[in-house]
């Protein structure tokens, strides 16, 4: 049992129960929160089973996205590098200043979101979870989001995604990464950022 039935106030494990609803393969899920918010409430804590009862099963392809968090921080950590270092580039490019390895950065950025990648399909297929081709896409568009976020988001990723993240202005990025460095006193391009 995971709470005596006397705790009061609630054992202070709930946020680590609560994180291992995530790490479970998607149909596993709703079985999952339910009974946890079940023991919840058997504890004494109607209002933390009801919250429990509440958060919303992850999409498959954040559910893939959560498993890079969980299960190869590493990885995800280097995503979230790889886009501090390109906003870090970008922002020298929009005051103006020469980056001489902009290319670079931005190379180095897609070779982390592709390892990423490859890591999640280990993750899921490992998991017995399919990635369909469109599910993937799906997982591609978030990972890039997180990339382009780094650690700017105002909201920390915490391994608990419910749906796809998109990244708003990553064409202008893109293409950013394709133009030479602007001389002095010539016009910026901007790029916006998820904040979440």
């Amino acid at each position: 049992m995971l709470y005596s039935p006397h705790a009061e106030p609630m054992l202070p494990d709930l946020e680590f129960h609560v994180d291992r609803l995530y790490q479970v393969p998607p149909d596993e899920f709703t079985p999952a929160r339910n009974r946890l918010a079940a023991q919840v409430k058997a504890a004494g804590d109607a209002a933390a089973a009801a919250r429990i009862k509440a958060l919303e099963k992850p999409s498959v392809s954040a559910w893939a996205v959560n498993q890079l968090y969980w299960r190869a921080r590493p990885d995800f950590s280097a995503v979230v590098d790889a886009g501090d270092r390109l906003r870090a580039a970008q922002a020298q490019l929009l005051a103006g200043r020469e980056v001489a390895d902009f290319q670079d950065v931005f190379s180095a950025r897609m070779r982390v979101v592709g390892r990423a990648l490859k890591t999640i399909d280990g993750l899921a297929a490992r998991a017995g979870v399919d990635l369909s081709p469109s599910i993937r896409r799906r997982v591609q568009t978030t990972i890039e989001a997180i990339a382009s976020q780094g650690s700017s988001g105002g909201r920390p990723f915490d391994g608990r995604l419910t749906g796809d993240l998109t990244p708003p202005g990553f064409e202008a990025l893109a293409a950013l990464a394709a133009m030479p460095a602007p001389a002095a006193g010539r016009g910026a391009v901007t790029a916006a950022v998820s904040s979440e």
